[in-house]
């Protein structure tokens, strides 16, 4: 599984994604404009709670593409890509 979002078009902050991100089975992957302080601690939070592993890559516009090969929707010269392999949690009852 194969999660991609580019966050310019939804308006959330990237932190409320990581949580998600850390319990899903597979790999997701977003693109952020920043990388804020809130968003870096949720990441080292979530790998020492979970046990998934984060990685963080400065992107410039030029790589910055959505998952269709289109640009993404901003111009910006930080962008970041986030990826993460999930731990695969699921809900037991």
């Amino acid at each position: 599984m194969n999660n991609q979002l580019s966050l310019p078009s939804l308006g959330v902050p990237s932190a409320q994604l990581i949580v998600f991100m850390a319990l899903a089975q597979g790999s997701s992957r977003y693109l952020a404009s920043t990388l804020t302080l809130h968003t870096r601690t949720a990441i080292a939070v979530a790998e020492q709670m979970v046990g998934c592993k984060f990685k963080c890559t400065q992107v410039g516009p030029a790589e910055a593409r959505n998952g269709n090969g289109k640009r993404a929707l901003t111009d910006s010269k930080d962008l970041w890509l986030v990826e993460c392999n999930g731990a695969g949690h699921s809900r037991s009852f």
